[in-house]
């Protein structure tokens, strides 16, 4: 099946089924109007709310009050906050205690992982020190590494991957190998 002729949602109800993977909705605010935003997403009872990379990396001194107000509007959801400069703010994240599940670039090149890898493993460490769920994004580093390269190496540093998807046969194939992976 293709995407023009079978919804996204179809394909990867098809690729669960074929693979056995678990997958579960995580959405990011901070868009524009965090409130709004929660209103919005309250039909996907989503498992986690995470407040956008941009979003956390330029309001990180009054993050606590959007992570507020994201626990009154999702009571039942995890609640955290994405980065993209981990090395610079994820050890500050961790230390949050209204923050449970943080999303951060992590790949075995270093790609995204601003300022630079070593900054930003330390900051997982922190992390998982800290008890918070950590999500590898950009684990594929925007397609310049495989899955099966990808997948071994962050399995032991973070607890579930985020990863973009186009067609049918990479939702199919990405499953398939973060199954073989992290199981």
């Amino acid at each position: 099946a293709s995407v023009d002729q079978t919804g996204v949602g179809e394909l990867m109800e098809m690729a669960i089924e074929r693979t056995g993977t678990e997958v579960f909705i995580s959405a990011s605010v901070g868009f524009t109007d965090v409130r709004a935003e929660m209103d919005e997403l309250k039909i996907l009872s989503p498992l986690a709310v995470l407040t956008n990379g941009v979003f956390t990396d330029k309001n990180l001194n009054g993050l606590q009050r959007f992570l507020a107000i994201m626990r009154d509007k999702a009571p039942d959801a995890l609640v955290g906050a994405c980065t993209n400069t981990p090395g610079l703010v994820l050890e500050k994240l961790a230390d949050m205690s209204e923050v449970q599940i943080v999303m951060a670039p992590v790949n075995k090149n270093g790609s995204y992982m601003r300022p630079s890898q070593e900054a930003s493993m330390g900051g997982m460490v922190h992390a998982r020190k800290r008890g918070k769920i950590l999500i590898g994004m950009q684990t594929l580093a925007a397609g310049e590494i495989r899955p099966d390269d990808a997948f071994p190496y962050v399995k032991d540093k973070v607890d579930a991957v985020a990863v973009g998807i186009a067609s049918s046969i990479e939702i199919t194939e990405t499953l398939r190998v973060a199954r073989k992976a992290f199981h």
